[in-house]
């Protein structure tokens, strides 16, 4: 009897905290600014170099440049074109390290890129995918 009753209050307790849990989770998805959510934007770009990355996994740093903003309405289209250069003049090329090599070994420098990318901080490009013929680098 002691036993069964240990069970039905630990049940019960682990339902209360689940509840609890379940609710937090709902009042901060629901609570979170629409702002939050980032925008996939796309962009066109070049491969400028590939080199090996080294490492247990074969991988390789991709080096490529953003060549237009030509999908991005034209209001858009010149901010975005600002801040690309200057990031280019401060820090060089955007590189990525991807291992996905049967696609990777299709690249030459000059390969046409699809760019998606976000807005993040205000002006940063944050670059979420890179894409040639429709594989995913």
């Amino acid at each position: 009897m002691k036993t069964l009753l240990r069970t039905v209050l630990v049940f019960g307790l682990l339902l209360i905290v689940v509840h609890t849990i379940v609710r937090m989770n709902r009042k901060t998805a629901t609570s979170t600014p629409a702002a939050a959510t980032a925008t996939l934007h796309h962009a066109n770009g070049h491969m400028l170099k590939m080199e090996p990355a080294g490492g247990v996994i074969e991988s390789y740093n991709l080096c490529f440049s953003i060549d237009s903003f030509n999908d991005l309405p034209a209001s858009e289209r010149d901010f975005f074109e600002i801040h690309e250069r200057a990031y280019v003049a401060a820090h060089g090329p955007r590189c990525r390290e991807s291992s996905a090599v049967e696609t990777i070994h299709t690249l030459r420098p000059g390969s046409v890129l699809n760019v998606l990318f976000t807005q993040e901080n205000g002006a940063e490009i944050a670059i979420q995918q890179l894409a040639v013929n429709g594989k995913n680098l």
